[in-house]
């Protein structure tokens, strides 16, 4: 009986920490740049979004039934070099 309820609780705490780890807060970055001003960190953003862009697109058919998707996925590792050659740190 003690090793089902131990049993118990670690199953318990490994549920509640992978839980933890699904929804952490995302990373939030402060940019700074000696003299810049925000129109000018708005300027570098805009362009490094951009940059760091792809599109993505996918379809599927099933007899005379189809559906189809398109968008944009965001590189963050592209935007974050972007920013650092911009001299954004």
């Amino acid at each position: 009986m003690r090793k089902m309820l131990a049993y118990l609780v670690i199953v318990a705490l490994a549920l509640s920490a992978s839980g933890c780890a699904l929804f952490s807060k995302p990373r939030i970055i402060k940019w700074s740049k000696p003299n810049a001003t925000y129109q000018m960190y708005a300027q570098d953003r805009y362009t490094c979004l951009q940059q760091a862009r792809t599109p993505v697109s996918g379809a599927y058919v099933y007899g005379n039934m189809g559906s189809s998707s398109s968008g944009y996925a965001e590189s963050a590792s592209l935007f974050m070099a972007c920013m650092a050659a911009h001299g954004w740190a």
